[in-house]
C-alpha cells in the first residue's frame, strides 16, 4: 500500500477522537541548538583543510491532547545526512543568505500507555546501541510511519519493538502513466533491556529491507550521491540491494559518580556476497559536567547503502574502518564543548588511504 494510504487511515484514526471533543489551545514548546565547528580534515591524497562550520536547529512542540502532539522543526543546509553549513561556503560566497528547511514535521500520537505512533518527516527512533550511526547517520529524517511500543514484564525486564516503513523514493512512469514500485525503507526491531540496581543490559535484533535500490542510480535515491565505497555495476549504478541484519548489546553500569557504557553492534548485508559485514564497538565514561568515548567500527563495502551511513566517521563512505576518541564538558547549563578525533583507513582493501578528521564543537541549547 502506498504512503499516503497508509498516512491516510492512520491519521484518520488518530484525528477522530480529536476532533469529537472541544477545542482547545494547544501548549506550545519552543526549543532549540546551536553548534559553532572548526573542523580539520587530513587526506593521505590531499592537503588539510581546515573549515568553520554551523548547525542551527529551532522547533516547536504543541500538545494538542494529551494524547496527541505535533512537531515542527527546521535546520540549517540542505544534505540529507548533514544540517552542517560551512561558512564561507564556495557556492554561496560573500555572507550570502544560508538556507534553513524543513527537518521534521510528524504527529506522536500515544495510542496505548505502551504503543506510540509516528506519521510524517520524523526523527529517527530506532534503538541505536552505543550510539551507532552504521546504519543511519543521526541527521537522516524518516519519512514515513513508525510505531514504537515499549512494555515491562516485571520490575526489572522489559521488551521492547520498533517498526518503520519508510519511503526514499516515489516512483511513478509518467509516459505510460503506470505505478511503480517505490524505493523504500522497511525495518523492524525487537529487544529486551533488564535494570537492576547496579548495572543494565540491553540486547535486541534488527531487520531492515532498502527496497528496490539495485540498478538504480546512486543519486537518483540521494541528490548528489556517490558510491563512497559501495560496488557498482556500472559507473553511478547500485550493484546490489541492501537488507542488513543487526545484533546489539548494550551494558551499562554506575560507579559512585561515574557512568559506564559499553555498547557493540553487528550488521550483515545478506543479499549479496561482497564484503558485507559492519561493526562498531563503544566505551564511555561520563559524570554530570563532562563524558568521554572510545569507540572502534569498521563498516565493509557492501555492508549499508553509503549514502545514509554516518557522514564523519570514515568520510561517510563504507569500506572503511578506524578509531575514534571525544570528550565533552558541560561548563554551564545548555553549554558544552566537545573535541572528537577520528583515525580512519578509506577504501583499506584496495588504497589504505589514512584519513584523520578532528571536531572541535562549541554547542548551546536552548
Amino acid at each position: 500500500m502506498k504512503f499516503l494510504a497508509v498516512l491516510f487511515f492512520l491519521m484518520a484514526a488518530v484525528l477522530s477522537p480529536a476532533l469529537a471533543q472541544e477545542k482547545a489551545r494547544p501548549r506550545l514548546l519552543w526549543q532549540g541548538d546551536l553548534r559553532l565547528r572548526t573542523q580539520m580534515e587530513n587526506d593521505d591524497n590531499k592537503d588539510s583543510r581546515l573549515v568553520e562550520r554551523l548547525r542551527l536547529r529551532v522547533g516547536v512542540t504543541a500538545r494538542l491532547q494529551d494524547d496527541l502532539t505535533a512537531e515542527i522543526r527546521m535546520a540549517t543546509a540542505t544534505g540529507n545526512r548533514s544540517a552542517n553549513q560551512t561558512l564561507g561556503d564556495k557556492d554561496g560566497p560573500g555572507s550570502s543568505r544560508r538556507f534553513i528547511g524543513l527537518d521534521v514535521a510528524y504527529a506522536d500520537w500515544k495510542a496505548l500507555p505502551f504503543l506510540e505512533v509516528f506519521a510524517g518527516r520524523i526523527p529517527q527512533f530506532q534503538y541505536k546501541a552505543a550510539g551507532s550511526e552504521i546504519l543511519l547517520d543521526d541527521d537522516v529524517a524518516l519519512e514515513g510511519v513508525g510505531v514504537q511500543m515499549q512494555r515491562a514484564l516485571n520490575g526489572t525486564w522489559s521488551v521492547f519493538a520498533n517498526i518503520g516503513s519508510l519511503i526514499i523514493r516515489e516512483n511513478y512512469d509518467s509516459f505510460y502513466s503506470e505505478e511503480q514500485t517505490d524505493n523504500m525503507l522497511n525495518f523492524g526491531q525487537l529487544g529486551f533491556s533488564f535494570e537492576g540496581d547496579d548495572f543494565g543490559v540491553t540486547v535486541g535484533g534488527g531487520f531492515y529491507n532498502y527496497v528496490g535500490l539495485q540498478g538504480m542510480n546512486f543519486s537518483d535515491i540521494a541528490a548528489g550521491a556517490t558510491a563512497r565505497g559501495n560496488s557498482e555495476s556500472a559507473p553511478g549504478v547500485i550493484k546490489n540491494n541492501y537488507v542488513p541484519r543487526e545484533a546489539f548489546v548494550e551494558l551499562r553500569r554506575p560507579w559512585g559518580s561515574w557512568d559506564t557504557q559499553l555498547g557493540i553492534e553487528y550488521l550483515v548485508n545478506s543479499e549479496t556476497n561482497d564484503p558485507n559485514q559492519a561493526w562498531w564497538v563503544s566505551a564511555s565514561l561520563g559524570q554530570k559536567s563532562w563524558d568521554t568515548t572510545f569507540a572502534w567500527g569498521q563498516s565493509e563495502s557492501d555492508a549499508v547503502p553509503s549514502m545514509f551511513t554516518q557522514s564523519s566517521f570514515g568520510n561517510g563512505q563504507t569500506d572503511s574502518r578506524g578509531v575514534l576518541v571525544s570528550g565533552r564538558w558541560k561548563f554551564a547549563r545548555g553549554v558544552s564543548v566537545r573535541l572528537t578525533q577520528m583515525a580512519c583507513r578509506l577504501k583499506y582493501t584496495t588504497d589504505n588511504t589514512q584519513y584523520l578528521r578532528t571536531h572541535l564543537d562549541l554547542s548551546v541549547s536552548f
